[in-house]
Formats: C-alpha cells, sequence, structure tokens
C-alpha cells in the first residue's frame, strides 16, 4: 500500500485528497491493483456526518488507469467523492498473462469480481454507505 496527498490551494479551488494503493485478489488469484482516492474533507470525521459515496471505475478496454482516468478519478475526489479505480489482469501493476491482452471476458469477470471485493471490503473503510457505478 502506498499513499499518495494532494492538497487544496486557497482562493476557491477545489479541495484535496488521498490516493491509496492495493492489491485486491482477482478472480482467478492474480493481483489486481487499485487506487483509492477519498476526499481529505472525510478523513478524520468523527461525526459521522461527513459522508463520501464511493464511485466504482475502471479504465475501457485495453487502457491503464494511470492513461488518463485517473484525472477523472482525482477531480471526483477533489470534488467530495471517494473513488476506486483499478486496473485490469496484465495492464499496468496488476498481476497476470499475457501483458496488456485485451480479453473482454477476463475484463468484465475483473470488474465483477473487484466490485464485489468494494462492496464487501473497500466501502467499510471509507464513510460512505453506498456503491456508485462509474465506467
Amino acid at each position: 500500500t502506498h499513499t499518495h496527498a494532494h492538497t487544496a490551494g486557497g482562493g476557491g479551488q477545489k479541495g484535496g485528497y488521498i490516493r491509496t494503493g492495493h492489491y485486491i485478489p482477482g478472480p482467478e488469484g492474480q493481483a489486481l491493483h487499485a487506487w483509492l482516492y477519498v476526499p481529505s474533507t472525510v478523513l478524520g470525521s468523527t461525526t459521522g456526518v461527513e459522508r463520501a459515496p464511493l464511485l466504482f471505475m475502471a479504465p475501457g478496454m485495453g487502457v491503464q488507469k494511470n492513461s488518463g482516468p485517473q484525472a477523472v478519478a482525482a477531480n471526483f475526489a477533489q470534488n467530495g467523492y471517494a473513488a476506486l479505480l483499478f486496473d485490469y489482469r496484465g495492464f499496468g501493476k496488476s498481476m497476470g498473462l499475457p501483458r496488456h491482452l485485451v480479453w473482454p471476458e477476463n475484463h468484465i469477470a475483473d470488474w465483477m469480481h473487484v466490485l464485489k471485493h468494494v462492496q464487501h471490503t473497500i466501502h467499510t473503510h471509507t464513510p460512505s454507505p453506498r456503491v456508485l457505478r462509474a465506467v
């Protein structure tokens, strides 16, 4: 797990966020790499009043999370949403061979597997009671 912090600037700038890296077990045992973006406004809240809906994101077929979708996830986090963005098996830091093979059936299986993981695990680490889907 690694952490990346982005702080907000002054003068009406968007909010800051924390991005942490995670490995999620894939459907066939390959570790799938994900970034979890959490708005800094929900970190350390003890009242439970401040909550962030969790957006579940995956790049398009054959695209890695660091080739554009990360800016969208960061924008969501800067605007009060938590976002989980992952790479399919064989892409980016996700494990799996062959590398960079676009295989729709596997991508869908990865997507569904990570969604189940998010619904049962990740969302309990963010102050969000629900998962919204975004692709």
